[in-house]
């Protein structure tokens, strides 16, 4: 059960994200600044765990109409026809335990691998709540605005700073994703299966992510660095801007 001050801590960052249009690591470090505690009671707050939290329907108002769509009508009977309501999502995701073995100092050695996905509307059950208080414009100008915001991969805990599309094959262009083995060593690998790499191509598979992200950071700090390299690069892209704009390219 949310109490009130939870209930402020939330409302202000729909408020950080819907109206002043701030992103998830300004209110991270907002909250940490003014000294408020995540719901596990740490000091700073997990990223995605605030994503989550703007995204969850039980904080978003819908109306009796809305809510005709989503409960049964011995549920509907209950409701306020003038009333708005949060909706908590029962079954949201699906659950699965798999049993596994690795190599072990002492031999093979067994445990639970557990996977997660979420379930289609369609397959839960919707449970109305009383209406959060927040304004339906934040929360939906929150979502939007998170929309834009690309979410880095999130593999092993650990934050990439290669994700999201920024690092890529230099054999077929397509992204690299994060790869992790026993969740101490951390890779960036090509999505693509050996059989539609280009011919000819001798490329190592798994990239050493420590590697790759301080070898990027040494060139693109050379680059920020050099006032003269950015001055060029900055001029290259206004021409490039310009050409498009008068349809030369």
């Amino acid at each position: 059960m949310i109490n009130s001050e939870q209930m402020a801590v939330l409302r202000r960052m729909f408020y950080m994200v819907g109206v002043e249009g701030r992103s998830l690591c300004a209110i991270q470090k907002q909250l940490s600044e003014d000294g408020v505690l995540s719901p596990m009671g740490k000091v700073q707050w997990d990223l995605q765990s605030i994503r989550k939290l703007l995204q969850r329907d039980l904080y978003r108002p819908h109306t009796y109409l809305e809510m005709r769509e989503i409960v049964g009508t011995d549920v509907l009977a209950r409701l306020e026809p003038g009333g708005k309501y949060g909706v908590y999502w029962f079954g949201e995701r699906a659950e699965t335990r798999k049993r596994v073995s690795e190599s072990g100092e002492g031999g093979r050695v067994y445990r639970h691998r557990y996977t997660s996905k979420v379930r289609p509307v369609a397959d839960r059950i919707g449970v109305p709540v009383p209406d959060s208080g927040i304004p339906r414009e934040w929360v939906d100008a929150a979502r939007a605005n998170l929309e834009e915001n690309r979410r880095p991969a999130n593999a092993g805990r650990r934050f990439w700073d290669l994700s999201a599309g920024i690092l890529r094959c230099s054999e077929c262009g397509r992204a690299m994703s994060p790869r992790t083995t026993s969740r101490t060593y951390f890779y960036y690998a090509c999505t693509v299966e050996p059989s539609k790499r280009h011919d000819g191509c001798f490329a190592k598979k798994f990239h050493s992510a420590a590697e790759l992200e301080e070898r990027v950071w040494g060139d693109v700090s050379a680059i920020l660095t050099d006032p003269v390299k950015l001055r060029t690069g900055l001029d290259e892209m206004i021409q490039h801007e310009r050409a498009q704009m008068h349809g030369t390219l």
